[in-house]
């Protein structure tokens, strides 16, 4: 696994190992607090929203996959397909297809996803929370 620190400096390296150019912006709640506030909620949404009316980028979760599914309990990164604000759920693009489809979940639960520590069985991820990274050109 990776710590999210790590998951956007390799998406930067990426970018730049492809020629691509581009930018790449982390949103992290955790660093605003443990528990999901209102602000972190509308910066999420906004973040979506500009993600939805584009199609020059691209969004990496990293979240607690266990919140989302309730199965297992542990840090997780996939790509957001889309956001629908009218219902405000987020569309996750599960990368273990082995296990599972790409599914709908609200924002509010993705958002609580980011935010959970990771535990310590999971050894030098423990603590880790997770965000969005997003990477434009």
């Amino acid at each position: 696994g990776v710590r999210f620190d790590q998951l956007v400096e390799f998406a930067g390296r990426a970018l730049t190992a492809r020629g691509l150019g581009g930018t790449v912006t982390a949103f992290h709640p955790a660093d605003q607090g443990a528990t999901p506030t209102p602000q972190m909620g509308a910066e999420l949404r906004t973040l979506l929203a500009a993600n939805e009316a584009s199609a020059s980028d691209a969004l990496l979760i990293y979240f607690n996959q266990g919140v989302v599914t309730g199965d297992w309990d542990g840090p997780h990164v996939s790509l957001i397909g889309a956001y629908d604000a009218a219902t405000d759920r987020v569309l996750i693009l599960e990368v273990d297809q082995e296990w599972y489809i790409p599914y709908w979940t609200p924002v509010d639960v993705a958002l609580q996803a980011m935010l959970k520590p990771t535990s310590a069985e999971h050894g030098p991820l423990q603590g880790q929370t997770g965000g969005l990274v997003r990477l434009a050109l």
